[in-house]
């Protein structure tokens, strides 16, 4: 048979390279969704068989059903194994790998993949097999020698290795002749991997133990779980019932810092159907025994038990604190609904008839809003309401809200309307997590008012296709994109793009849908997609930056920022929007947005969609800092405001 290493895949071979990288992807999940039956087998050895360091592994192959054809087969797995393709005459074949005499002791997966001669997909196969000594170790040693966490939440993982009678050092951390455990799991835990979880202050010891026979090393490693510096009382919220659609009373945590020094940044996110705003960020740095508050707001988004946490990210606790909230939707009564305006526009002043459904009898409690701006109403019906268009307002929707529960909005142009402040409106991002993606499609959520600015933020990976291109970027409501910045390429890692549309027309909740085209179909790419109001509708775009690179903090790059790199504004009142695209596959993901940047949008793959507004020209960049090493691509538009 004939066999190729990496460096000379065929072109075969590699789209064969690329379908097991994301295979290894959805296998590592712990929920993997039901598969195929593999084309391809593994007879021998047995599966979970054990294999000696120093031996050699010889896989028997074969194929389902049998006498399918292959023209190309690949051996892929972890460390020695690695990535082998080969050509077999026929099927079964047999393929042989030395196992190297330090191979780390511990269990490995198999996983063979190939090519149909017919064409098409395979289905992969696996089997695991466990790589042991088989002779006793001598010694057992650690790379900790004891444990100290700063905060509950920390993990650390711990390598463990055995000496034996030749004096070889063989890693043993996840052999299957190891075994943990920890002395309070109260305190800390420890899993089959090493790994230890500080769960509450105090001190406890994790104890390891690898034995081969009658012969057993037991290694302990003391742990000590210091009291967290930022405290949040109370340590859960629980919500009453509340109708769906709607929102509650707010619900209050307070953040107390128990530290010995000032703690500089205190970050507050609700995850689920809460929302929450706080004083923390108008309090830092918080100093010693000090303290700030988050309110928290349930907004069941349909009925039942709902679920959620509120996350504080904060430079005193290594690990973000995470306070459980729960609650309970029932069931909304019929939301109010506007069917039209007359007239459709006006200046300040001109009274207004707002015609529909499920208004109420009287007004109550009940609001109605000229883009924000609440109007005083001389009637009100269930069917219908009159209100003049109240000072300040501008143009934009008109709401009708009942019982907490808002209205479709419907346009209206005020003749008379200014631009009002720059204000972020709303977001949303979409990662598909697939390769070879041709296009993307997602909506803005809320209502948009005409004459406001979106941004859209296109970016993928292109290690593995280099030439994806971005072919458009268009919507639903026929608004028209322009290149703001890039593509931006960094060769073997990514690129990114941003663009914008000016003066948008205005569109009702969910209607407005971004639709992202590639020339060439793109790896794991990501559209982030931002409305703003306030901004120039004529000539917005002020300047831009962008910048791609490696951040690297001991090495001295970028010091483990993602960065813009600086550009001059022509325009005192500025918009500035950064974003970046960082390494998610390696791990590496942004942490929070730069000094003086608001965080907007941080989908699960790590990356950040962040503004400031400015009031000055100047010389200004966008940063973010990075979980760890890795590349990215950061790029920074500013935009002029509407009163520039």
């Amino acid at each position: 048979m004939t066999i190729q290493t990496t460096r000379g895949l065929l072109h075969g071979a590699r789209a064969i390279w690329n379908r097991a990288l994301f295979a290894t992807v959805l296998i590592t999940s712990a929920a993997t969704a039901q598969q195929n039956p593999p084309s391809l087998l593994i007879t021998s050895p047995a599966n979970n068989a054990v294999l000696n360091p120093g031996g050699t592994l010889t896989l028997t192959i074969t194929s389902s059903p049998s006498g399918t054809a292959f023209s190309q087969i690949a051996i892929i797995g972890p460390g020695f194994l690695g990535f082998n393709v080969i050509a077999p005459a026929s099927l079964p074949t047999q393929f042989s790998l030395p196992i190297p005499p330090d191979a780390d002791c511990r269990k490995y997966t198999v996983t063979v993949d190939g090519i149909p001669a017919s064409g098409g997909d395979a289905t992969p196969g696996q089997l695991q097999i466990d790589v042991e000594r088989s002779d006793a170790a001598v010694a057992l040693s650690a790379s900790l020698s004891s444990l100290t966490f700063q905060s509950q939440g920390e993990q650390t993982s711990i390598k463990f290795a055995a000496t034996f009678f030749d004096t070889s050092v063989i890693d043993v951390t996840e052999s299957t002749l190891m075994s943990y455990a920890s002395s309070n799991n109260g305190v800390a835990t420890v899993n089959a991997s090493g790994t230890v979880n500080a769960v509450a202050p105090g001190n406890a010891s994790v104890t390891a133990t690898y034995g081969q026979g009658a012969t057993s090393f037991p290694l302990s490693i003391p742990v000590i779980v210091l009291p967290p510096r930022l405290i949040a009382s109370p340590a859960s919220l629980s919500f009453a019932a509340q109708a769906a659609g709607t929102n509650s009373a707010p619900q209050q945590v307070t953040l107390t810092n128990t530290s010995t020094g000032p703690i500089n940044t205190i970050v507050a996110s609700a995850v689920g159907d809460f929302s929450e705003t706080d004083t923390c960020a108008a309090s830092l740095p918080l100093a010693v025994g000090s303290s700030c508050t988050v309110s928290v707001t349930f907004s069941p988004s349909g009925t039942g038990s709902r679920t959620g946490s509120l996350e504080v990210a904060n430079s005193a606790n290594i690990v973000p604190i995470s306070i459980p909230l729960t609650g309970t939707g029932t069931a909304a009564p019929p939301p109010p609904s506007i069917t039209s305006l007359s007239p459709t526009s006006g200046a300040v002043g001109t009274s207004v008839t707002i015609t529909g459904t499920n208004f109420g009898a009287t007004q109550g409690t009940s609001t109605l809003v000229f883009n924000g701006t609440a109007a005083t109403p001389t009637s009100w019906s269930a069917t219908s309401i009159v209100a003049p268009a109240p000072s300040g307002a501008t143009t934009g929707n008109v709401v009708v809200t009942v019982g907490g529960v808002a209205s479709n909005g419907v346009s209206f142009t005020v003749s008379s309307g200014g631009g009002g402040p720059i204000t972020y409106v709303q977001g949303n991002s979409v990662t598909p997590f697939t390769w070879q993606t041709a296009s993307m499609t997602l909506a803005y959520a809320a209502a948009q008012t005409a004459g406001n600015l979106n941004v859209v933020v296109v970016s993928a990976f292109n290690q593995y296709n280099p030439s994806a291109t971005i072919n458009s970027v268009t919507d639903t409501r026929g608004n028209t994109y322009v290149l703001a910045a890039g593509p931006t390429v960094l060769a073997g890692f990514g690129m990114q793009a941003i663009y914008y549309a000016k003066n948008i027309s205005a569109a009702a909740p969910g209607a407005n849908a971004v639709t992202v085209t590639f020339g060439t179909p793109a790896d794991q790419p990501e559209t982030r997609i931002v409305e703003y109001s306030g901004l120039d509708t004529v000539n917005p775009l002020d300047v831009s930056i962008a910048n791609a690179g490696y951040a690297c903090f001991d090495c001295g790059q970028n010091q483990d920022l993602s960065t813009s790199g600086p550009v001059t504004t022509t325009n005192a009142n500025d918009l500035l929007v950064g974003a970046n695209v960082v390494d998610y596959i390696s791990g590496e993901f942004t942490t929070e947005p730069g000094p003086g940047f608001t965080g907007r949008l941080a989908p699960n793959t790590g990356d950040i969609l962040e503004d400031e507004v400015v009031s000055v020209t100047g010389s200004y960049s966008a940063t973010a800092p990075l979980y760890t090493d890795g590349f990215f691509v950061m790029q920074m538009v500013a935009f002029r405001s509407a009163t520039h």
